[in-house]
């Protein structure tokens, strides 16, 4: 969660030293307080569509959650051996399919919308360096290409540095009742599957996981696209 607090639901056994382990007090799930830690970059993938947030989502129990999924880089570069941050602006973002950007100069998040007969769909990214995304002319209007590069994964929120180096990505669909989220999670799971070409496992958690393990980790591993927002 953002900087171990556990999204303010309290924590147990933390402190603000590098490699703390420490949980949540609502499940028993560990966690290491280290950008860079292994965790982080490896399976299972988890989704975190309806992680405890105070963000409208219709389709989560109590009607909040996160809206979207957490994708992380590769792996964690890190300036130095002691250095407790990974570097940001190293691993690409691409459109996820062809359409036309939303998006106002100095603005983090960045919209991609698929605008067709019988299929409107919007997607956003957030946390990307807002200046990075002005001098690439990632702006309202522009049309991209399935796959064109169109950002860089970063760690921005409010500020450079305000959040851990990961790319929020989240999916809305035009309904009558106006736009829905949906859980992009098991169509980022397909189109690794696709990319591989194989099929993925469901992974079954230990039993003091089950309630808040849901992953289906694909082999061999690659970016993770689990992890609090952090």
């Amino acid at each position: 969660m953002n900087w171990g607090d556990c999204y303010q639901t309290g924590r147990v056994s933390w402190s603000s030293t590098k490699g703390d382990e420490y949980r949540c007090r609502r499940n028993d799930k560990p966690l290491v307080f280290d950008e860079s830690a292994k965790e982080n970059y490896s399976y299972p993938w988890q989704d975190n569509f309806c992680e405890t947030r105070d963000f409208d989502v219709g389709q989560c129990a109590n009607g909040m959650g996160h809206q979207g999924q957490d994708i992380r880089p590769s792996s964690c570069q890190m300036r130095n051996a002691e250095a407790d941050r990974c570097l940001p602006d190293i691993f690409p973002t691409v459109a996820v399919r062809d359409g036309v950007l939303i998006r106002s100069p100095t603005q983090q998040a960045v919209y991609l919308l698929i605008n067709a007969p019988g299929e409107h769909i919007r997607f956003r990214y957030i946390h990307m360096n807002p200046a990075n995304l002005d001098a690439d002319g990632v702006v309202h209007g522009r049309h991209v290409k399935e796959g064109e590069q169109i950002g860089v994964v970063s760690n921005y929120q409010d500020r450079v540095g305000g959040t851990t180096s990961h790319l929020h990505f989240d999916a809305q669909v035009f309904t009558r009742d106006g736009w829905l989220w949906v859980n992009p999670y098991t169509t980022l799971v397909s189109s690794y599957e696709r990319l591989i070409g194989g099929r993925g496992r469901e992974y079954e958690p230990p039993p003091s996981l089950a309630p808040i393990a849901h992953a289906a980790p694909l082999e061999p591993a690659t970016p993770n696209a689990g992890s609090g927002d952090q």
